[in-house]
């Protein structure tokens, strides 16, 4: 499916980045890959990730909202990664410097380098939780990329819960942050925004 998107074509409109390529019940339907909707738990990540006032990766360009926030904070480093062909044009046509790679690959290439982090955010859409994981296997390699102190988080979405990303944290002995975040289209719904930070850094290279 991943490769399928990546081929497809995709469309920006004010509020919405959609795709070609759809799967599930109604395959001529476009398909919704992120939304402005996102905008306040992103502003308030972008936030939490630049306090340290460090270098900061994120995976995952999107519509570029997160991406924009931490770049007003004008961060040590900002690097990013995104997938699709097209939405790597678009990141620069905004004025990002972005690897244009799967995630897979271009982290590989840090780990090799030593290269490491102050802060790291994980927002990939993602096809199939199950065939196609994303956030579970991203998790196992951020103490690799992470520097000690360092601040992750990820897009709380049911599929991080699926990949028991808070049970491969947990056995990092990570300290868990979180912060409730009210939905601005509807009172009766909130976000729960989650980031850990690394405090146990030299326990965790232990059990690498």
């Amino acid at each position: 499916m991943l490769d399928e998107y990546l081929k497809s074509n995709v469309t920006f409109t004010d509020t919405e980045l959609n795709s070609e390529y759809s799967w599930g019940t109604c395959f001529k339907c476009p398909k919704s890959i992120m939304s402005t909707i996102e905008s306040p738990i992103m502003k308030e990540t972008a936030d939490i990730l630049c306090s340290n006032n460090g270098s900061v990766l994120n995976v995952g360009f999107g519509l570029g909202i997160i991406d924009t926030y931490i770049r007003n904070h004008n961060p040590k480093e900002h690097h990013i990664i995104e997938a699709h062909p097209q939405v790597c044009e678009k990141a620069k046509e905004m004025g990002f410097d972005v690897y244009c790679s799967k995630w897979e690959d271009k982290v590989e290439d840090f780990i090799k380098e030593g290269k490491k982090f102050d802060s790291i955010y994980f927002d990939t859409y993602v096809f199939d939780y199950e065939k196609y994981p994303q956030w579970g296997p991203f998790t196992k390699l951020v103490p690799k990329l992470l520097n000690p102190n360092g601040i992750y988080s990820y897009y709380n979405s049911a599929a991080a819960f699926t990949e028991n990303v808070e049970e491969i944290l947990n056995r990092f002995k990570w300290e868990k942050n979180v912060k409730v975040i009210p939905e601005p289209y509807d009172e009766r719904l909130v976000y729960e925004l989650i980031w850990w930070i690394n405090k146990w850094f030299l326990k965790i290279l232990i059990f690498i």
